[in-house]
């Protein structure tokens, strides 16, 4: 019989004259082996420091097919390493004790049959099987201890969730009017250089080339174009600074459930985000992996061009630096259709991933690199990119033959998207009047930046509060379009827009709401719920021209609002 703690204690059976002994040693020989069979807990009987019986739970445990491939084998070959020493002592002091001593539970390492680690809590007490014997039950803790660490991972991303949303929000004000103000230098400078020039020509044709290029640079303008085209180009770099800074807290704003912005994707040829990757990854791997390219014409993808070079260039990084296999290190890459899918692949001839490691390599802070080398976030993030897109990115690995991970995305529609309409509506379109918008935001420098780049095309009213759009939404007039942020003190987004809905439904429609990230849960309530558009700070100019000019305009029809009284 067994007790509650699934150890042995014991039969009790007369057997009669001694004839019958034999009779009666096979017989308890039987029930003890069906004891040890039965149990709904792997257990093992130990002798010599090999197993001498073991039950089919034990043998599934460790992943053997046979239970012969453990009988009689070492039982330290199956513990952990860090483990062995003390196990070791534990089964000797067991065994050099009285009769029945008994083993309180601990926990134990394992090793599997394929290398992974088992977690198990053991419980022992001595016996006689022919000779000093350990009867020892365990209970497999790999579920427990699965629970516990996403219950403590879930606990932590929601704590990286609430920082990273009030970071993006704090953090997309001040880089909103940088990128934007940038943005009107780049487009201001061209111009420059030709007002410059035909001030040049002007006073040339007056009072002579010499004196002209003397008068110029005596008041410090340049003779010649070179400056005008360093500054551009000083200014560009900076542009591209500020946005890699936005796709930084983009990546933060993932953990903290923020949507990849649909009005963002588009048709991207997969080929060309691959070579942006590579040109980036250049320094990383030209010393490290040679590359070999198969790559094929393939429709374009629903994504978003520079978060798919982010998710490559992240990718050819991790191969370029994977262990080394047996052969010179290489990476392929590849791009195909499979399953109306398009799908680049990166992959290695590295040492590949452990088995044990294969179904934790997009688990958030999960790493094989060393110590400092790798935050574990990589993987995690690049595979939110590419399901916010509508794809999946997969893996697959032989341990000495290298990994491969693919990248699978849906082919775009045929419906160009906001940002090719961008490119067709460079001309400003022929209207009798200029419309009349009001930009809503509580940071000043983001106004003055919304004011200087929309003043161009539209006539711009700027709050900076809620209740000062609400005053100036109740004035006499018409408002053709609000630009309205989400998150502000006192009368926020939300207030905003139901006091149009009330008093002006009429523009409802064409009320458009900004967010640096929704950081209370009436925020991210609101924006779940309303059905308008939401653009994501920091904005990006030819996505916003793009979408004010096809909400307040028709194709051929000039100015679809009519005149302004």
């Amino acid at each position: 019989m067994i007790d509650q703690e699934a150890l042995p204690m014991g039969t009790f059976e007369d057997t009669g004259s001694p004839a019958d002994l034999p009779t009666a040693l096979a017989r308890s020989e039987e029930r003890f082996r069906a004891v040890i069979a039965g149990c709904p807990d792997p257990v093992a009987v130990i002798a010599e420091g090999r197993f001498t019986r073991l039950n089919p739970r034990l043998v599934a445990l460790l992943g053997f097919g046979d239970a012969e491939l453990l009988r009689h084998s070492p039982v330290l070959q199956r513990v952990h390493p860090d483990d062995r020493a003390c196990f070791a002592e534990t089964c000797r002091s067991l065994l050099a004790g009285p009769a029945e001593t008994a083993l309180a539970p601990q926990a134990l390492r394992l090793i599997a049959a394929d290398g992974r680690d088992v977690h198990v809590q053991v419980s022992a007490v001595r016996i006689h099987d022919g000779g000093p014997a350990l009867y020892a039950t365990l209970r497999d803790l790999t579920e427990r201890r699965q629970l516990h660490a996403r219950l403590a991972r879930s606990d932590r991303m929601a704590s990286l969730g609430t920082l990273a949303a009030g970071v993006a929000h704090e953090i997309n004000n001040p880089l909103g009017f940088i990128l934007m103000n940038l943005d009107g230098v780049l487009e201001d400078l061209p111009g420059l250089m030709r007002n410059l020039q035909v001030l040049r020509v002007a006073l040339a044709d007056r009072i002579g080339v010499l004196e002209a290029e003397r008068l110029l640079a005596a008041v410090g303008l340049p003779a010649t174009s070179e400056p005008v085209d360093e500054l551009t180009e000083r200014t560009r770099d900076a542009y591209v600074g500020a946005q890699r800074v936005r796709d930084i807290v983009r990546d933060l704003r993932t953990f903290a459930n923020v949507e990849t912005d649909e009005a963002a994707l588009g048709p991207v040829q997969v080929e060309a985000a691959l070579e942006i990757a590579l040109n980036l990854a250049c320094h990383d791997i030209k010393y490290k992996a040679r590359i070999r390219r198969d790559l094929t014409q393939t429709p374009r993808a629903r994504a978003e061009e520079g978060r798919l070079s982010q998710v490559l260039l992240n990718l050819l990084v991790n191969a370029a630096q994977s262990p080394e296999g047996t052969e010179p290190k290489q990476v392929k890459l590849s791009s195909y259709v499979r399953d109306e899918r398009v799908v680049v692949e990166v992959a290695d001839n590295g040492a590949g991933i452990a088995a044990k490691d294969l179904g934790r390599v997009f688990e958030p802070f999960f790493t094989t690199k060393p110590a400092g080398e790798g935050s574990g976030l990589g993987l995690a993030i690049s595979r939110e990119i590419v399901r916010g897109f509508g794809g999946e990115l997969e893996v697959d690995s032989t341990p000495g033959l290298g990994a491969a991970f693919r990248v699978c995305l849906p082919i775009a529609d045929d419906v160009s998207s906001v940002l090719e309409a961008d490119d067709e509506s460079e001309e400003e379109p022929p209207s009798p009047r200029r419309p009349r918008i009001l930009v809503v935001d509580d940071e000043p420098m983001m106004l003055r930046a919304l004011e200087r780049r929309l003043a161009r095309e539209y006539d711009v009213a700027c709050a900076v509060s809620g209740a000062q759009a609400l005053e100036r939404l109740s004035e006499e007039g018409d408002w053709d379009m609000v630009l309205c942020d989400v998150v502000m003190p006192g009368v926020d987004g939300a207030a905003v827009y139901r006091w149009i809905q009330t008093h002006r439904p009429q523009l409802l429609e064409r009320t458009i709401l900004m967010t640096g990230g929704a950081v209370t849960s009436e925020s991210r309530r609101f924006l779940d719920e309303t059905e308008n558009l939401v653009l994501p700070k920091p904005l990006q100019v030819p996505q916003l021209l793009g979408v004010l000019r096809g909400m307040l305009y028709e194709p051929g029809q000039g100015n679809a609002l009519g005149s302004r009284p």
